[in-house]
This record gives C-alpha cells, sequence and structure tokens, in this order.
C-alpha cells in the first residue's frame, strides 16, 4: 500500500467534504442539534490555512490532510516524515 503525505495542490472544497464527512457524527451529538451547513462551512474556510495542508493519500487517492501550522512552521523535515 502507498501512503503520501504531500504538498500538492488540493481542492478546499474536496478538504471540507473530508472534515464533514468524518466529523458530522460527532458534531451533532455534541450539539445536539442538526449539521449546520452555512456555520460549519465557514468556520472551516475561516481556519484554513493552504500553505500549512498536507494532503494524505493512499494509492494516489485523497483520504485526508494535516494542518502542519504548529509543527515548525508547518514543515517536515527532521520529524520523521521519512522524506
Amino acid at each position: 500500500m502507498d501512503v503520501v503525505l504531500s504538498e500538492q495542490p488540493h481542492d478546499p472544497e474536496a478538504l471540507y467534504r473530508l472534515v464533514r464527512s468524518a466529523m458530522e457524527p460527532h458534531v451533532v451529538a455534541a450539539r445536539g442539534e442538526p449539521w449546520n451547513d452555512a456555520r460549519e462551512r465557514a468556520q472551516f474556510f475561516e481556519q484554513l490555512a493552504p500553505a500549512s495542508v498536507r494532503v494524505i493519500a493512499v494509492e494516489e487517492q485523497v483520504v485526508g490532510f494535516v494542518d502542519l501550522r504548529g509543527v515548525r512552521g508547518g514543515s517536515m523535515s527532521g520529524r520523521g516524515s521519512g522524506r
């Protein structure tokens, strides 16, 4: 299995869909109300820092992403990245 952490250009809408698919049940349970797409979308795009995002791909399919703002200025160097 080929797993890659990549700085490739990414589609912010696709990242939002990943977040929603992973987080919607948890947010709904925590808030006790239905998913509010307008609120969640606005918050996601307000907080998104594209320069710090690395996508996780398995066999060339994007399956997730990480935000590296808190990791040495957003760099994976010296952090066991395998690069």
